[in-house]
């Protein structure tokens, strides 16, 4: 509440002015209306005095007027003035401020009583001539002087500043300080600053926790599993967390400000977009709106969206803050469990082995399969109206109640029997696990029925009972080892390696071996147990307790051994046996010497041979030209002086010693052949056929033959070489069909791609009962009158193919024709290859 003071009306000065000029025009004019008017001096006089005291009277009542009402405006404006002190003093003492007065060095002049409530300091203990320096904070020193300084130079009038100041009881408070200049009543009071110190540490408090808050939310915003962004008025996203930017495969700055909801998903749903959006604005939310997104590589993403209406306090604004979930995933779980929900379905129902499930509560049959039905008889509707107790004995039905009182684990239950319909008893192997069907605590069940298990493991004790009684009674090792050691030795284990069942049980399996055998027989030994492929049986030496050195045969399979996995083996004493083979060794050895001491003297013969046909051949040819010389010359100069019976000896003489000259040539030939060294190289037999046969057609130009070769047949072999062998082929070919109108002669690659060829013709054949004559030297199976020739052709072809490493057949039939097949080395495997 304010107060207004009404100025006095007029002032001293002016009082005393119009006092004396009033004064001065009385006594001036009424003394002159005197004198005008009365003519008595003493009447004048009396009149005058009159006068005077009228005039002392007047003035005198004026005077006491004027100090009567001034007095009553003084006493009025004083009250108003306490007054409105103590209004002042009782707002400043209850009101939120602190007023602190100080000079400009920083001592305190004057402080409130709410000082007392901000510091716990009353107005003396801080106004008793002491500086804020002693109570501010020594961070915010510099800050009040400089806020100071600013009143004199830049004509500041009032400073907001928060600083801390020291507390009585310990610590300190935050306080916001208005600085301003304060104007008072007196001079001293023109140099005094004032503070306003108001506490604002629980605003500060306010603040941090709002900050903190912000902080959360922008943690909780940032590092949210699900995608969350915001959108502003214009439907543009402002803020994007980082799952957001996960699902939509965007950076922040290609979206933030830049991209709205509508450019993710696609036309078509634009228009549901929008209602959504009028929706949010006119309801506050939205709830599981799906959307299909295409994100940046252009995945179709299935997303679910909720959003909700905000307003932002600091601009006012409605923005939408949403969450999007991406259930692609989500929706293949759905679909996942359906197709695990039928897959569960059909292994139930369509399982080789009885299930069923049941209530634990009240053992009631809810559910069986269809091979429950099969091994025990019920029909499912009886199943259904039965529970577990009635498929099982009597007498096993308390063993069965009590294990569910004790809350035994019957998960893996162990061996229980199980009646039939007919009343047959069985025994079953039970696996159960809980589940929780519609609210219900129920257990799957499978039953395995292991009455023929059992009875295996019943044959298989007997067996092993057999095994034991076997194995201690054979002459031989019998051992069973699991990882590097003994687990059983038979009697004969320890007759032949001299050592007792107890210290064969302390040593590893290969210990016992010769070291020449140690290395294999271990790495065998442990890598059949762990079923890796191995030699089941070799031969290895043992060296006896008695040092003893031994030869076994031994055979060895991977085996279960008390659940374990391990290896059975066993050993027969072959010393003897190895003994008489090194024998036959040293003996083989001595043959071998022999045999290549006998083979060396042959070859030595075999050159002798041939460097002696080759001489023989060569000087036959000199008399038997001279024979075919004579005879020629007494043909042709003694003609007339012969008869005819002479003349045919001669020709007769000619055609024998020529006959002979070829078969030598031939023999040269083939000498020759088994001397020579081969060049092997690629050889073209398509080209070659081609060049013998042109040789072959400008000898009989009249002929008719068809010919054919297949392209490319290529082989590896001496060219010179193979150039004989087809000429020989292929000559006989051409020779053999010199009697068909219509002959035909055919060069042929090999099937499968083998390295070789084949000739065929349709020409005169031979017959197949002679087959190993064929490539005999000088063995013919035709007439020479039929078909000349000297029996040296195929044999030389013989001696060729061989010295290739290859083979030549033969298939024929008479009058249609031979077929004769090559077969060489593959590649670069000839024997002549070097």
């Amino acid at each position: 509440m304010s107060h207004s003071f009404k100025k006095p009306l007029l002032n001293p000065v002016t009082i005393t002015l119009l006092y004396v000029v009033s004064g001065v025009v009385w006594i001036a004019y009424s003394d002159r209306l005197l004198a005008s008017m009365i003519d008595d001096i003493e009447l004048m006089a009396r009149i005058q005095t009159y006068k005077g005291w009228v005039y002392v009277l007047v003035t005198g009542m004026l005077l006491y007027l004027l100090i009567r009402l001034y007095s009553s405006r003084i006493r009025k404006t004083g009250n108003e003035l306490r007054r409105s002190e103590l209004k002042y003093r009782n707002l400043v003492d209850h009101s939120g401020y602190a007023i602190l007065l100080f000079t400009r060095n920083l001592n305190i002049d004057y402080c409130s009583p709410v000082i007392t409530k901000i510091l716990g300091f009353d107005s003396h203990e801080l106004s008793d001539g002491k500086s804020i320096g002693d109570f501010l904070h020594l961070d915010h020193h510099q800050v009040l002087a400089d806020a100071v300084g600013k009143f004199g130079t830049a004509g500041q009038k009032r400073i907001t500043l928060e600083m801390q100041w020291r507390k009585k009881a310990a610590g300190w408070v935050w306080t916001e300080c208005i600085l301003s200049e304060f104007n008072g009543t007196d001079k001293d009071s023109d140099h005094l600053l004032m503070l306003q110190l108001r506490d604002i540490s629980s605003i500060r408090e306010l603040y941090r926790q709002a900050e903190q808050s912000h902080k959360k939310f922008e943690n909780l915003f940032q590092n949210a599993p699900v995608g969350f962004h915001i959108n502003g008025p214009d439907k543009k996203i402002t803020e994007i967390n980082q799952a957001g930017l996960d699902i939509l495969g965007y950076t922040r700055d290609e979206i933030v400000n830049r991209k709205s909801w509508t450019d993710f998903i696609s036309t078509d749903q634009h228009a549901l977009f929008e209602k959504r959006w009028e929706k949010i604005f006119r309801t506050g939310s939205l709830s599981d709106a799906r959307y299909t997104v295409k994100t940046k590589n252009g995945d179709l993403v299935e997303v679910v969206k909720n959003a909700r209406l905000l307003q932002d306090g600091s601009t006012g604004d409605f923005i939408i803050l949403s969450n999007v979930v991406d259930v692609t995933s989500k929706n293949r779980a759905e679909e996942l469990l359906k197709e695990s929900e039928t897959r569960y379905r059909f292994l139930f129902k369509s399982n080789p082995l009885p299930m069923w499930i049941y209530d634990k509560h009240t053992f009631a049959f809810i559910d069986v399969n269809d091979m429950a039905v099969e091994k025990y008889g019920y029909t499912r509707d009886e199943f259904l109206s039965m529970t577990i107790k009635d498929i099982r004995p009597e007498e096993d039905v308390p063993v069965l109640l009590q294990s569910y009182r004790k809350q035994e684990n019957l998960h893996n239950a162990g061996i229980w029997r199980h009646t039939r319909k007919d009343g047959t008893v069985f025994q079953v192997e039970i696996i159960a696990n809980p589940l929780v069907l519609n609210g219900r605590e129920v257990e799957i069940v499978l039953a395995y029925d292991v009455s023929e298990k059992i009875k295996a493991e019943t044959e298989l004790r007997e067996s092993e009972g057999k095994f034991r009684k076997l194995a201690e009674t054979i002459d031989a090792v019998v051992v069973i080892y699991k990882g590097e050691n003994f687990v059983f030795v038979n009697k004969g284990t320890e007759r032949i390696t001299g050592y007792t069942a107890d210290e064969l049980k302390t040593m590893k399996f290969w210990e016992v071996v010769h070291p020449d055998h140690q290395k294999i027989t271990r790495e065998n030994g442990l890598a059949r147990q762990l079923g890796e492929e191995v030699e089941k049986s070799y031969d290895f030496k043992i060296v006896r307790k008695d040092g003893e050195v031994r030869w076994l045969s031994f055979s060895a399979s991977a085996i279960m051994f008390e659940g374990e996995k391990a290896a059975i083996g066993t050993g027969f004493d072959i010393t003897d046996r190895k003994m008489a083979e090194l024998k036959i060794s040293e003996l083989n050895r001595d043959l071998e010497r022999r045999v290549r001491e006998r083979t060396s003297e042959l070859e030595a013969v075999n050159a002798e041979l041939e460097a002696f046909s080759y001489s023989v051949s060569h000087d036959l040819m000199a008399p038997l030209r001279g024979i075919d010389g004579f005879s020629q010359a007494l043909l042709e100069q003694y003609d007339n002086k012969l008869d005819d019976t002479g003349r045919n000896y001669l020709t007769r003489i000619r055609s024998g010693t020529q006959k002979m000259g070829s078969l030598i040539d031939e023999l040269l030939k083939l000498s020759r052949i088994t001397r020579a060294d081969m060049q092997m190289q690629d050889v073209d037999i398509t080209a070659m056929a081609e060049q013998v046969m042109d040789d072959l057609v400008r000898s009989e130009p009249d002929r008719k033959v068809e010919f054919s070769c297949d392209d490319n047949i290529m082989i590896y072999g001496d060219r010179g070489l193979m150039k004989v062998v087809l000429a020989n082929l292929l000559g006989n070919a051409w020779k053999f069909t010199s009697r068909k109108e219509q002959a035909e002669i055919k060069v042929k690659r090999l099937q499968n791609g083998a390295d070789g060829f084949m000739v065929h013709d349709n020409g005169a054949g031979f017959n197949m009962q002679y087959y190993s004559k064929l490539f005999s030297p000088f063995q013919r199976l035709h007439k020479s009158s039929e078909f000349e020739g000297t029996g040296i052709g195929l044999a030389t072809v013989l001696r060729v193919i061989k010295k290739h490493g290859g083979t030549i057949e033969a298939v024929s039939v008479i009058d249609a024709g031979s077929t004769f097949t090559v077969k060489l080395p593959a590649g670069h495997t000839a024997p002549g290859f070097n």
